[in-house]
């Protein structure tokens, strides 16, 4: 291993084999029941990359993912918005627009996503073209941190975005 851990032929070929290591666990998966649905819910583009070596683009173009959930904790719409707009710069992303559901961070601590965020951050999903939204996590829903208004995130979203029921992204298989 070099000293640098960040040197870019050390972090491409850790990366490639943590990518074929995917494709083994897709293959066995897929030889198990070829009815599941193979989704991987990874770091932000670019940044797991550096961080985890996962090489979303190399498993989007081998297509070793049925649905991708990028993870864009963002904690104002204004910064989501530029998360979704740089993934979508990338090639193999823009490409695989319907099989991306990205991750919308709703409660870390005592921070909660308010209603800007979260209505938002879907209505962007569904006017960029992609598949869906991943809400990260259901304590962000259900104890939302005001004790004289509980779920009231429930109620942003029954009377906005989710009016309606929406369709499993994968759903067309």
């Amino acid at each position: 291993a070099p000293k640098d851990p960040r040197d870019a032929e050390w972090t491409a070929w850790r990366a490639e084999r943590l990518t074929q290591w995917l494709g083994e666990l897709r293959a066995a998966v897929r030889k198990a029941n070829p009815e599941l649905v193979f989704s991987m819910g990874p770091g932000g583009p670019g940044w797991s990359y550096r961080e985890y070596l996962q090489d979303q683009d190399s498993w989007l173009g081998q297509g070793l993912v049925d649905c991708l959930h990028p993870q864009l904790y963002a904690r104002d719409l204004e910064t989501y918005r530029g998360f979704v707009d740089a993934m979508l710069e990338r090639p193999a992303f823009a490409a695989a627009k319907k099989l991306m559901s990205p991750g919308v961070l709703l409660r870390i601590g005592t921070w909660y996503a308010d209603k800007a965020l979260l209505v938002g951050s879907i209505q962007t999903n569904r006017d960029a073209g992609l598949g869906g939204t991943v809400l990260f996590f259901d304590g962000g829903l259900f104890e939302d941190g005001n004790p004289h208004r509980p779920g009231e995130r429930l109620r942003w979203l029954r009377e906005g975005p989710y009016r309606e029921p929406a369709p499993v992204p994968w759903g067309h298989r």
